[in-house]
């Protein structure tokens, strides 16, 4: 399958002088998001996968989502025809996991036998496995043998991946609370090498996610991070973008089929944005991401 090149600068927030900046996913694969409960990870989660979604056809990217809370954080998105599906189980995290490795190793055989006889190599689509609260597949959590065991197999085909799926555009992005030895091992940790850090509880999670001090000393203000990558000289504080409800509302409800709400009639769903949100009534298809408040 053959796209168009694009290019792969996502927009991930700005700074306190207003400057937005980049993260390059095709120079920077793989990623972890990290930080404290109630810091902004997942709200950044979904607005990456909104973006992608709006900026790129399903033939240019695709998403495998693993949301270990049940699937409640991005339930809306399967509706996005970039979306795989949305895995919610240990057990279906696992099987998610194997079929983006499998995808992975078909990419490079067929790459492989085109090289040997000097053919033009196909430009696959991004593949891109999303994870929210990958510490949920740790092993040390398990309660049984068998969990233990898939747990393990999805970690072992994670970090395949994360080794070798850069060539065959297939991309991690990890999101854990603490992505210590227990949530995500070595193996996989050394090669996420786009870090997200949000604000952490002490200065040993800091220390875990950056290598260093300051994670925990950033203003409690949702979606403020820190950003560290290789292609940047020292960490960048940012305020991350988010989706608003009704604008996420707006761009998914078209996609969803009729009589999808169990036959409740349209007009009697309540959506929570409704109550909790009263005075985004003006929010516009051209307002989607908006950039938190500083806090000066």
């Amino acid at each position: 399958m053959t796209n168009t090149s694009v290019g792969w600068g996502i927009p991930i927030g700005k700074t306190r002088y207003n400057r937005t900046v980049y993260h390059n996913i095709n120079k920077i694969p793989h990623a972890k998001v990290a930080g404290a409960t109630g810091s902004g990870k997942t709200e950044f989660l979904k607005y990456l996968v909104t973006y992608m979604c709006m900026r790129y056809s399903p033939n240019q990217v695709e998403f495998i989502i693993v949301d270990l809370k049940n699937g409640v954080s991005f339930a809306p998105f399967k509706w996005f025809p970039h979306v795989r599906g949305i895995f919610k189980t240990v057990r279906e995290a696992m099987e998610a996991i194997e079929a983006a490795h499998k995808t992975m190793v078909d990419r490079l055989i067929e790459v492989e036998r085109l090289r040997a006889v000097f053919r033009k190599e196909p430009v696959y689509p991004r593949l891109i496995v999303l994870i929210d609260e990958g510490g949920e597949l740790a092993p040390a959590y398990a309660i049984t043998e068998q969990d233990k065991a898939m747990r393990k197999t999805a970690l072992d085909f994670l970090a395949s991946v994360a080794r070798i799926g850069r060539e065959p555009r297939v991309n991690i992005i990890y999101g854990t609370q603490r992505p210590d030895a227990d949530t995500l091992p070595v193996a996989i940790r050394g090669q996420l090498e786009g870090v997200f850090c949000f604000r952490t509880e002490n200065e040993l999670d800091s220390k875990i996610v950056l290598r260093h001090e300051g994670a925990e000393k950033l203003r409690w203000i949702p979606g403020r991070y820190l950003y560290k990558s290789p292609l940047v000289k020292h960490d960048i504080e940012i305020q991350s973008p988010y989706v608003p409800q009704k604008v996420l509302r707006r761009l998914i409800e078209p996609l969803i089929p009729v009589n999808t709400f169990y036959d409740i009639p349209r007009d009697e769903v309540r959506f929570k944005d409704e109550q909790m949100d009263p005075g985004d009534d003006g929010i516009g298809l051209d307002n989607v991401i908006r950039i938190g408040d500083w806090g000066r």
